[in-house]
């Protein structure tokens, strides 16, 4: 398994600065200038994580309350609310899901559509791209 470092960059003084490194980090997206979702792992646990840039001398990283086992690539609707697409599982489907997050980092996950796909993967009916 692959490990990653997720740097900041602060361009106003010009400062660069470690937030998670030996760890993976796969499949973000900013759901706001200052807030970053990412699938991968902290401290070992897999799951959906924030991170939150509103301070750069305090960053926070959160992990989303759910079963996030399985990683998909995140859309953000709102700063509370992205869409991920998951891979294909052993029968083939793969899912939309959107994930909305509630108090405390607890999450709500609606499956938008569950899609059956071939065996092989052409670009218009692939999700994962």
């Amino acid at each position: 398994e692959k490990l990653h470092v997720l740097m900041c960059l602060d361009c106003k003084s010009k400062s660069c600065k470690p937030i998670i490194f030996n760890e993976l980090v796969s499949h973000y997206n900013f759901l706001k200038d200052d807030l970053v979702v990412y699938w991968g792992t902290l401290d070992g646990i897999k799951s959906y994580f924030l991170v939150d840039f509103s301070s750069f001398d305090e960053i926070k990283i959160t992990k989303l309350i759910g079963d996030f086992e399985n990683d998909g690539h995140p859309t953000p609707l709102s700063e509370n609310e992205f869409i991920i697409d998951t891979y294909p599982d052993r029968s083939r489907i793969s899912k939309l899901e959107k994930i909305s997050i509630q108090e405390d980092f607890v999450t709500e996950v609606e499956i938008i559509a569950e899609l059956k796909q071939p065996f092989k993967f052409f670009w218009s009916s692939n999700i994962s791209r």
